[in-house]
C-alpha cells in the first residue's frame, strides 16, 4: 500500500462529503418549499370556508404584517416564474399548489434516496481510508 493510494482514497472521500453538503442544503430547500406551500394550501382552504370579506394578516415583510380585507376571495395571482404572476381561481390556485407540493415531495424522496446512497459510499470510503492508513503505518 501507497502514500498515493491513500491520498487518492481520501480525496474520493472528501469529494463525497462535498456532495453530501450539497445534497443537505437542496434538501433543506425543498424542505423549506415544502413547509411554504403547505403554509399556502391551509390558507387557500380556509379562505374559500370564510367566502368574501374574510380578515387576514398581510405579509409586508421584514417580520411586519398589516390586517386586510380580502374582497375577491375566488381570484388570486400565481407566481409562475421568472416573476411573472396568473390570474387563477381558488380553485385553480389550489391544484397549482397541490401540484407543486406532490413535485417537491417527490424531489425530496429523490434527495433521500441519494443521500442514502451517498453515505453508504462514504462509510465504505472512510472504511477504505482507515484500512489503508493502518497498513500504511505497519
Amino acid at each position: 500500500m501507497s502514500e498515493e493510494e491513500l491520498r487518492k482514497a481520501i480525496t474520493e472521500l472528501r469529494s463525497f462529503e462535498t456532495i453530501m453538503e450539497e445534497l443537505r442544503s437542496r434538501y433543506q430547500l425543498v424542505v423549506a418549499s415544502i413547509n411554504d406551500l403547505q403554509v399556502s394550501k391551509s390558507a387557500l382552504e380556509e379562505i374559500s370556508k370564510a367566502g368574501e370579506g374574510v380578515e387576514l394578516f398581510l405579509d409586508i415583510g421584514g417580520g411586519v404584517y398589516g390586517k386586510a380585507v380580502l374582497k375577491d376571495t375566488n381570484r388570486f395571482l400565481v407566481n409562475t416564474g421568472s416573476g411573472i404572476l396568473i390570474e387563477r381561481s381558488l380553485e385553480e390556485t389550489l391544484k397549482t399548489v397541490e401540484k407543486r407540493l406532490s413535485e417537491l415531495n417527490d424531489a425530496r424522496g429523490s434527495i433521500e434516496t441519494q443521500m442514502n446512497s451517498l453515505q453508504a459510499r462514504i462509510d465504505e470510503s472512510r472504511s477504505r481510508v482507515q484500512l489503508l492508513y493502518e497498513k500504511l503505518k505497519k
